[in-house]
């Protein structure tokens, strides 16, 4: 998205669209740009079984929890 913007404001600084009247620049037409999606991060993933000899799955231990942080303690820390 920010490509797309960037791209657009130097297409009407560098004069790459039509003149209008009054001298100013056209608009582009969105159907000229080029299409593209960002690629997707591989995640990791979090499975709650595990897989015990001969196949059986057994039940896994997940701990999830949320802990109690100051964030300006934290940056702190980070610069030093």
């Amino acid at each position: 998205m920010l490509a797309v913007a960037v791209a657009l404001q130097a297409a009407a600084v560098l004069g790459g669209g039509e003149r209008q009247r009054g001298g100013g620049a056209a608009i582009l037409d969105p159907q000229g740009l080029e299409k593209f999606v960002d690629e997707l991060p591989d995640m990791p993933r979090l499975r709650g079984y595990g897989v015990a000899e001969g196949g059986a799955l057994v039940a896994g231990n997940l701990t999830i929890g949320m802990y109690d942080t100051s964030w300006v303690s934290t940056a702190r820390n980070l610069s030093t």
